[in-house]
């Protein structure tokens, strides 16, 4: 599903995601549960689904509450961050947008190729909104934000 959302086949991935949702569903799987969730999520944000987006957004945090695992933490946050630009929610974007970069200035851990393309996508919607000037002022007065805080923006998205 990641290959054909990095490929921009987006159809193909909804199909491909929907599979693994199944597969994790009937084998109860829960190891990285909250990926085809997002990948879903993703596909749907480039398919102008919004409400489908959101609803597997929700999905997937509610399998990152449970597994708690920081890499698929980070995946969300990326893509969460392209869903908030392209909805034209430019300043939750830019606030998690600044936070992510905050964090990557810490830890240097970035997840793959096809989550990475998210952050690229919402850094284009937000310089052509704000600027590259504005956009760096803010991830330096920009604190990290916590999970809560992340979680919270899928509510009121």
């Amino acid at each position: 599903g990641y290959l054909h959302y990095y490929q921009k086949e987006y159809e193909a991935a909804v199909q491909r995601f929907g599979e693994s949702i199944d597969v994790n569903k009937k084998y109860n799987l829960n190891l990285n549960a909250s990926l085809p969730f997002l990948g879903l999520a993703m596909a749907c944000t480039e398919l102008e689904k919004k409400d489908v987006a959101l609803a597997n957004f929700h999905e997937s945090l509610e399998c990152l509450r449970l597994s708690g695992s920081n890499v698929e933490y980070t995946c969300f946050k990326y893509a969460f961050c392209q869903f908030l630009a392209k909805n034209g929610q430019l300043e939750n974007a830019l606030t998690l947008f600044a936070s992510i970069k905050q964090d990557y200035e810490k830890t240097h851990y970035r997840p793959w190729i096809t989550l990475r393309v998210c952050l690229d996508y919402a850094e284009k919607i937000l310089l052509s909104a704000y600027g590259p000037e504005l956009i760096s002022e803010k991830i330096n007065e920009t604190e990290e934000l916590s999970r809560e805080e992340i979680y919270a923006m899928v509510e009121w998205a």
